[in-house]
């Protein structure tokens, strides 16, 4: 058990749940098998939540640090800005220095 910053406390719970991704292909693939109506296999399709796309390295500023950030709609590659999970380890090794008027 971690307690986070935000007061929350991270718990890491054993269960009987598959991770889903790792089948992701071999699931939808045999939708097409199936006698479901379209809008049936759609919604597993979505469910199951396979995504095509790339890794994108962005280098931060005045670092030898990077973050890789996962997309599907790699048609620009110039970011506004990345969003970071608090629980990231990023956010753990910036600490708190004062770092974002500097990157």
């Amino acid at each position: 058990m971690r307690e986070m910053r935000n007061g929350s406390v991270e718990r890491n719970i054993s269960s009987g749940v598959v991770k889903i991704t790792d089948y992701a292909d071999r699931l939808i693939d045999g939708l097409k098998d199936t006698d479901f109506i379209e809008k049936v296999k759609a919604a597993q399709i979505n469910w199951i939540g396979r995504k095509d796309g790339i890794n994108i390295d962005f280098e931060i500023k005045g670092t030898d640090r990077k973050l890789t950030v996962f997309t599907t709609t790699p048609v620009n590659f110039g970011a506004t800005f990345l969003v970071v999970a608090p629980e990231h380890q990023f956010v753990s090794d910036i600490g708190s220095r004062k770092i974002w008027g500097e990157w």
